[in-house]
């Protein structure tokens, strides 16, 4: 049983760090696969098909607030409730699937299908108009011009979008060329929202918005013990330069320290409050690497060689990492403080 319980525990933090590591990719595609799904569903009668395509495209709603949270909230990954929200609209939608059409809406059932029917057309409103609104949230006068651009972008083209598919369909008389058309206006809007989509994601992919600094744990709550593991880990990067190995993995630092890597972790995570042994990492060498592509003795210096100086062992990881805490790309940064 304890080998099963290790294996899932750690299946468990591979897939946590996948999912923060691959967060937008992960939402994009779930509400790309979402979008189609409605477009199938709408053009082809599948039969008994219908029922799971129908209900990927009935959470298309809920998947669109997800992505706009991934676009707009740098640290979105780390909140698990708007995904209970979406999974509510996924099972609630089910519901309706399977028992839409029973005859039998009286008694246990009916109040079940009555209950699902409200619980889900309040979410869907609900998330249709927190994602328009994401974009607004974080709105700031000291954002890049480029960011309030793409911001407002993205939110007139969502709010038209949002307008035609539902306020303006769901006002038309029946009957009318608009109420005949609308399963075609429908497709339309979906094939656009795509478009947008993938628009916004290549944006983002691009212009990373720098994640927040997490708070460290008062010292009050912490052992002895740990705190003392988590200053020997401080003395091996700031003394030693231990992150400036290409090759640095969690095994390595523990083995150096003389202790088991789920304990040198849990100082990691709980007494130094980064994310993860990665984040630690990347923290000590993108500050190596500033420093570098500001140096007025090293203007020279290709960001390659800044970036293997930094211990990064390629270029692809170190320009994600410096992006994900600056903001900018190395050579955006070089540029920028050459200026000042």
């Amino acid at each position: 049983m304890k080998p099963t319980a290790n294996a899932m525990r750690r299946a468990w933090t591979n897939g946590l760090r996948l999912w923060e590591t691959h967060h937008l990719e992960v939402v994009v595609i779930a509400f790309w696969i979402s979008i189609t799904s409605y477009l199938i569903s709408t053009a082809w009668d599948l039969g008994v098909a219908d029922v799971i395509i129908g209900l990927a495209g009935t959470a298309s709603c809920g998947f669109s607030w997800l992505f706009a949270r991934a676009l707009f909230r740098a640290d979105a990954e780390r909140e698990i409730w708007p995904v209970l929200v979406v999974g509510g609209l996924i099972v609630t939608g089910l519901i309706l699937s399977l028992y839409d059409n029973n005859r039998q809406t009286s008694g246990l059932m009916g109040s079940v299908l009555n209950f699902s029917k409200g619980t889900h057309g309040l979410i869907s409103s609900t998330v249709l108009f927190l994602a328009f609104i994401e974009a607004f949230l974080g709105f700031r006068a000291d954002l890049p011009k480029t960011e309030k651009r793409f911001r407002i972008c993205y939110a007139a083209g969502y709010g038209g979008l949002l307008t035609v598919s539902v306020l303006w369909l769901n006002g038309v008389p029946d009957g009318s060329q608009a109420a005949l058309a609308s399963d075609s206006i429908k497709m339309i809007c979906a094939m656009l929202a795509i478009v947008l989509s993938i628009w916004a994601w290549r944006y983002r992919t691009r212009h990373l918005l720098p994640r927040p600094k997490r708070r460290q744990r008062r010292l009050g709550s912490v052992s002895r013990d740990d705190q003392f593991i988590a200053d020997q880990i401080l003395l091996k990067f700031e003394n030693d330069k231990l992150f400036l190995e290409p090759d640095l993995k969690l095994k390595d630092l523990a083995r150096k320290l003389g202790e088991a890597d789920h304990r040198v972790s849990k100082c990691i995570t709980g007494v130094l409050g980064f994310p993860n042994f990665n984040a630690l990492v990347n923290k000590y060498r993108i500050d190596v690497a500033k420093r570098a592509l500001v140096d007025a003795d090293a203007e020279d210096v290709s960001v390659l060689s800044v970036a293997l100086d930094s211990g990064f062992s390629s270029i692809g990881p170190f320009n994600r990492a410096f992006k994900n805490q600056t903001g900018q790309t190395p050579s955006e940064y070089r540029r920028s403080h050459r200026r000042s």
